[in-house]
């Protein structure tokens, strides 16, 4: 048995000092959390109650007069069943093919290891969630425009766009859950005991694929509007349509708080897990003491492999299908230094800043444990938000960022969420990390931070809803240029589109550089 696995952050008392120490440096991450997270939720579920029509400042109380409204129209209802479906898509897509794979990755050592994780990551190239989209419907116009018109028919059809849509989103998460899960699996696999650590690395992948499923709305919104007849619509298109185009902003608020209400639930449940269990990362002392292969390992690998291979070639094929179509269409005349500063300077500042909070508040968690190994109920109160995305809140930030005259600028692009599922995994790095006196564990919390801020920041530049509800005529990304692209349906600028994948090619390299680098050097264990 390795020595990190005999230390515990049970090992060392708790002064006085240390409690304070870690109470102060947890308040920089709880006061970002409340101002947006808590704040944002608040606001909106308050203004579901009030009718307004986003003209006039004036409002009136009406209660839940506006949920009432909406369970009386036949949208909802319909949108409703379309999230649910693809919740089910989503969860099929990530429930065997990632644990399996990282299960049996974690038993393959050596340079053949590292080129397993190296090949299992690079899906990770592919994430573009605002851009997916995007990048199918020019693939499906190069393909009308080479003859084959039945390919556009797909989105045409009632009977087919739902389907075809949720094959996509379905392809889209087994390339990153395959990605992520050849990382998370295999940590669970390589611990003393696989079977707890890999149940609860499920149960954890499985709550956020229905989390993030259930506010879907980049890729029905960039590849059918919605359509056709409303068949693939999710509550969170309803909440935009009800919200921006038709101003009722207390009745699209009331649909927000319905998507919001069970992503709450889920994550306060998903952060209780983690206080109950009490996992740790930790490093291997020895390679050689990981699972031993098997025949039934190499099998999985084989023909996973090729799954998620199959899945990864065909999201690549899509990205790189449009460039060969050919284009009448030219990029337009923009300020390219203002253009990149808007696409990622912005993003950046936004998720540096919160990541870093997240690793102070790790710290806090994981490093000083003010509550010995309990200390990850510290969790608890931010739970809740651990799988908020942005999208919950753009409307409560749009009526802010219009109040203070920013609405439009680079200001009102920068991401303000901060990100929960970063404290909590940057928290059990550092209980690993703590607990190993020969420091070989200490890499884990700066290793965490970069992955999660890695797959943070791809979100957040490809993030279409709220840079397309954001942005105005005094801002502009590669993402809104591109949306504005395909609307003139005269194919599309090759500049513009490799401008628009270059940062998700650099973040992309960096994750498969860590997987390889330190992806099977680490595992769970119980604090």
């Amino acid at each position: 048995m390795s020595s990190t696995a005999q230390i515990t952050p049970a090992a060392r008392p708790i002064s006085s000092g240390r409690r304070v120490l870690a109470w102060v440096l947890l308040l920089p991450a709880a006061f970002a959390c409340a101002l947006t997270q808590l704040w944002p939720t608040l606001g909106t579920f308050t203004l579901s109650l009030q009718d307004s029509n986003g003209m006039s400042r004036e409002t009136a109380w009406v209660g839940f007069d506006n949920y009432t409204y909406l369970f009386e129209q036949g949208a909802l209802a319909r949108s409703l069943v379309f999230a649910f479906l693809m919740i089910l898509a989503r969860v099929l897509a990530v429930a065997i093919l990632p644990p399996a794979i990282g299960w049996a990755g974690a038993r393959i050592q050596g340079t053949a290891g590292a080129l397993v994780r190296g090949l299992a990551t690079v899906p990770m190239l592919f994430y573009l969630p605002g851009a997916l989209g995007i990048a199918w419907f020019l693939a499906l116009s190069g393909l009308r425009e080479s003859g084959l018109r039945e390919a556009m028919q797909l989105l045409a059809e009632p009977g087919t766009a739902p389907i075809f849509l949720m094959a996509i989103d379905a392809l889209a998460a087994v390339a990153l859950g395959v990605s992520l899960g050849m990382i998370v699996f295999g940590a669970a696999a390589r611990s003393e005991r696989p079977g707890r650590w890999m149940i609860i690395a499920w149960l954890v992948l499985v709550a956020a694929a229905v989390a993030l499923a259930w506010q879907v709305v980049d890729l029905p919104m960039t590849l059918t509007g919605g359509g056709p007849g409303g068949t693939t619509t999710t509550p969170l298109m309803v909440a935009f349509r009800i919200f921006a185009q038709n101003f009722q902003l207390g009745v699209g608020a009331a649909v927000a708080t319905l998507v919001l209400a069970p992503v709450l639930v889920l994550g306060l449940l998903v952060g209780l897990v983690l206080a109950f269990a009490r996992p740790r990362l930790e490093a291997l002392d020895d390679l050689r003491t990981g699972p031993a292969s098997s025949g039934l390992a190499l099998i999985i690998l084989v023909v996973g492999g090729l799954i998620a291979a199959a899945a990864a070639l065909a999201l690549a094929g899509v990205y790189v299908m449009p460039l060969l179509a050919g284009s009448t269409d030219r990029a337009p005349e923009v300020e390219t230094l203002a253009v990149w500063s808007d696409s990622l300077v912005s993003p950046l500042a936004g998720v540096g800043f919160n990541l870093v909070l997240a690793m102070i508040g790790g710290y806090a968690i994981g490093g000083l444990r003010p509550l010995g190994r309990q200390s990850l109920w510290l969790l608890a109160p931010f739970a809740p938000w651990m799988f908020v995305t942005p999208a919950l809140h753009v409307f409560d930030w749009f009526l802010k960022y219009r109040e203070l005259g920013v609405l439009g600028t680079w200001v009102s692009l920068v991401p303000p969420g901060f990100s929960v599922a970063a404290l909590a995994t940057i928290s059990v790095a550092f209980f690993g990390a703590s607990g190993d006196v020969r420091g070989r564990s200490r890499w884990l919390p700066w290793v965490a931070a970069a992955t999660t801020g890695g797959v943070w920041l791809l979100s957040a530049v490809y993030d279409h809803f709220w840079q397309s509800l954001m942005s105005g005529p005094r801002a502009s990304t590669w993402l809104t240029l591109m949306a504005q692209s395909i609307q003139r349906l005269r194919g599309v600028d090759a500049a513009l589109w490799l401008w628009l994948w270059a940062p998700a090619l650099v973040i992309g390299l960096g994750l498969i550089a860590l997987a390889v680098v330190f992806g099977g050097r680490v595992r769970f264990a119980e604090a």
